[in-house]
């Protein structure tokens, strides 16, 4: 005889739709909800391969939790394919992912540069992308585990970054650069 145990627990909220549409440089995520009770929040999650993913916004639901719920989010997309999840969280912290989507953005490649590759103590990143207001830049493993998170301020095209690498090990990492409302395409590097 077997037992088959699970610990899915389904939660009050039902999905009836998740799509994108891209609009010029700028992803619509659109999801359609109904049955919201005992509903906390919804994460958004984007990633650039479809494993490695960064969380974008938590979004409040509907205050009523009664009938149907339509959530729109815009996200700056400067890469052509780039791939949304959403977390499902209720009041006692259960959770439930959607499907993964792909949306195709606007198509456009950044020119920063990074260099040395592979990199030694110090990694350079001329950055030659939009303009980023609050900026952060994150070093991801090949793993997707945040190795490194670090406050930029204000990033301008043609700013000369340098980081400190020498704590890694060696191995492939990502480098994100993140703003207000702004993900970049992940940078990849080889650390020695």
């Amino acid at each position: 005889m077997v037992f088959v145990s699970s610990s899915f627990i389904p939660l009050p909220v039902k999905l009836l739709n998740f799509s994108s549409e891209t609009l010029g440089n700028e992803t619509a995520i659109k999801w359609t909800t109904s049955e919201e009770e005992n509903l906390s929040h919804y994460e958004l999650y984007k990633s650039f391969n479809g494993d490695a993913y960064n969380k974008l916004a938590n979004v409040a639901p509907n205050t009523s939790g009664e009938g149907i719920n339509q959530y729109n989010y815009f996200d700056k997309t400067e890469v052509e394919n780039v791939y949304y999840k959403i977390k499902m969280v209720d009041v006692n912290g259960q959770f439930s992912w959607t499907n993964v989507i792909k949306a195709k953005g606007k198509g456009t490649e950044t020119s920063n540069h990074v260099y040395p590759i592979p990199a030694g103590n110090v990694l350079n990143i001329q950055y030659n992308s939009d303009e980023i207001s609050d900026a952060t830049i994150t070093i991801i493993d090949a793993f997707g585990k945040v190795i490194k998170y670090e406050n930029q301020g204000n990033l301008e095209t043609g700013d000369l970054i340098t980081l400190d690498v020498s704590m890694l090990n060696s191995g492939i990492y990502f480098v994100n650069f993140a703003g207000c409302e702004t993900l970049s395409k992940p940078i990849k590097f080889t650390k020695l």
